[in-house]
Order: structure tokens, then sequence, then C-alpha cells
């Protein structure tokens, strides 16, 4: 937007996809491959939102926004299922895999003689459940190998931007940058169920998360007598993962592996700088607020449940990470305040156990 006087400028973005997708065997199918048999659910869905604005006033004000809203909402299920259904092939695999991806864009920008308001806004969340499983009195013969295994490698990518100018020998100007971010869910691996099978060589069973979070928000303001600006960057994750045998499964193998692993990560960045050139006062901030929750957990449990094999693991990791940079400056002639502030949590949890009567062997 230009204008001799008043300049007001604007652009908003609102996106929401929601998935539900499912790849099964059930019903007392037989499925028999000679190499591979591969039952996967897959969602690779993508949102790329730009919001970008400027407004520009050759004399009296201007006010620049830019606001973007976005949500990805889905269930990614893969599964065999079912009395006299059967999956075989010297290697077997269920999979349930999210890849989905939210690239989020921010920017806002105002100049004018006296008075200027720049700012950014960028809100996106995901919430997904991923599940693999054999269940109902299924059948999983893998040979060399059989595979049951949810996969979270979601990621937020959220840039937030903006920039306030007062070109003119007096006036203020006012700014703010702000991305708020959650990614959420639960993702299981399990095989359940009386007389439930998977057998091979190979037995894996695994819960893994890889979810992150990369947030971005930074901006300026310059004028002749006041300016005050802020960016703001707050980040969630709390994905609850959980692999196990359960319910009377019977699973047997060389090598056996039930683990839940959490490899979430936040990246925050957030970057301030407010300018006064002339008598006057200069405020700026940036705050980062990071939080992760896990909970992982990989156990066996109930009578009749059975793992058995050479080698046995029953494991849940959590190597999860926060990384916050953050940088906050102000100058001015008379009276200039700065500051940054950066609170970091990780609460993740791990918990592995056999409980409630189940056989765990190794020979």
């Amino acid at each position: 937007a230009n204008a001799d006087d008043f300049a007001l400028g604007g652009s908003f973005s609102q996106n929401t996809i929601e998935t539900a997708i499912e790849a099964s065997v059930f019903g007392g199918a037989d499925v028999t491959a000679g190499a591979s048999a591969l039952v996967k659910a897959l969602d690779d869905t993508l949102i790329v939102a730009v919001a970008g604005s400027g407004a520009y006033s050759s004399d009296a004000a201007a006010v620049g926004a830019a606001i973007t809203l976005n949500e990805l909402k889905g269930s990614t299920t893969a599964f065999v299922d079912g009395a006299g259904t059967t999956v075989a092939a010297p290697s077997a695999q269920v999979i349930a895999e999210t890849n989905a991806d939210l690239d989020s864009f921010a920017l806002g920008g105002a100049a004018a003689d006296n008075f200027t308001i720049g700012g950014s806004f960028s809100w996106n969340k995901i919430t997904h459940t991923v599940d693999a499983h054999v269940s109902g009195d299924a059948r999983l013969d893998g040979g060399s190998l059989a595979r049951v295994q949810a996969l979270d490698d979601t990621l937020i990518l959220a840039v937030s931007g903006s920039i306030s100018i007062v070109t003119g020998n007096s006036g203020a100007a006012f700014g703010a940058s702000i991305t708020l971010n959650e990614s959420s869910g639960t993702v299981r691996a399990y095989a359940a169920g009386e007389n439930t099978e998977v057998d091979a060589a190979t037995v894996e069973i695994l819960a893994d998360t890889n979810a992150d979070i990369d947030a971005i928000a930074v901006g300026g303001e310059g004028a002749e007598n006041f300016t005050l600006g802020g960016s703001v960057s707050s980040n969630k994750i709390g994905n609850q993962l959980d692999a196990h045998v359960s319910g009377g499964a019977l699973v047997h193998g060389g090598t056996v592996k039930v683990a839940a692993t959490d490899d979430a990560q936040i990246v925050s960045v957030t970057g301030r700088v407010t300018v006064v050139t002339g008598n006057g006062a200069s405020f700026g901030a940036a705050i980062s607020l990071n939080e992760i929750t896990d909970g992982t957990t990989a156990y066996a449990e109930d009578a009749g449940t059975q793992v058995s094999g050479t080698t046995v693991e029953i494991s849940a990791t959590t190597n999860v990470d926060v990384k916050a940079f953050s940088l906050g400056g102000s100058g001015a002639e008379d009276f200039a305040l700065g500051g940054s502030f950066s609170k970091n949590v990780a609460t993740a949890g791990a918990d592995a156990h056999v409980t409630d009567g189940a056989s765990v062997t190794a020979v």
C-alpha cells in the first residue's frame, strides 16, 4: 500500500488439511510374496503458506501486517488383523509413516514520515496419529525380516519477520514478530491379541519420532524519537510413543527388538533491533519459549504374551534436543533498553518394562 497521508497494508492466509490414510489386510485374507510383502500407509502432506505485506506513506503514518494460520490434522494406519489373516514373505513389513510438513512465512513492513506499525503473526499446528499393528489372531511371517513400524517425521518451519521505519525528523515506530507452533500426537507400533503371531529371523516392532520445529522470529524498528519492538517464538512438541507386545501375542525370532525412540528437536531463533537516531527512547526484546513433553514406552505385558529369540531387546530411548538463540538490542541518544529471554523445558520420559505375566525369553 502506498499513500501520501495514511497507508494500510495487510495479508492473511489460512490453511487446514485433514487426512485419514489406511493400508490394511484383514478378514482372513492371505497375502504371500516370493521376495517382499509391504503393507504401508504414507502421509506426505505439505502446506506452504506465505503472507507478506508492505505499507508506505510519504507523509503521516503507515501500518503493515502479515498473518498466517495453518493446521494439519491426520491419522495414518497400517495393519494386519483378524483370524486367518496372513502376510508372508522373506521380508514382511507393516509400516505407517507420516512425513507431513508445514512451511509458513509471514513478513510485514511499514515506512512513513511520522508513525509506523509493522507486524507479522504465524500460528502453526500439527496433530497426528501414526499406528502400525498386527492383531486379532493374524500372522506376519517374515522369513528373514518381519517389521512393524510407526514413524513420525513431521516438520514445522515457521518464519515471522517485520520492519518498521520512520523517515521524518520526528515520530515513533512500533513492531512485532510472533510465531506460535505446536506438534503433538500418538505414535504406536504393536502386536496384540491372543494367538497373534509375528515370526522371522529378525523381528522389529518400532515406534519412532523425528518431529522437528524450526522457528525464526526477527525484526527491527528505526525512528527519530521513539521505537518499541519485540520478537516472540513459542514452540511445543508433545508426542506419546508406544511399542509393545500384549494380549497374548506371540513374537518369535532370532533377533527380536521392541523399541520406542524419540529424536524430537526444536530450533528457535529470535532477534530484535530497535534504534532511535535522535533524542528519545528505544526498547527492544527477543523472547523464546520452548517445551518438549514427550512420553516414550516399550513393553511386553499380559499373561500368555510371549517374546522369544536368541537376542531380545525391549527399549525406550529419548534423545530430544532444544536449541534456542535469542538476541535483543536497542540504541538511542537518551535511553535504550534491549533484552532477550529464553525458557526451555524438556520433560520427555522413557519407560521399558515387562509386566502382568508376559514371558520374555532369550535362548
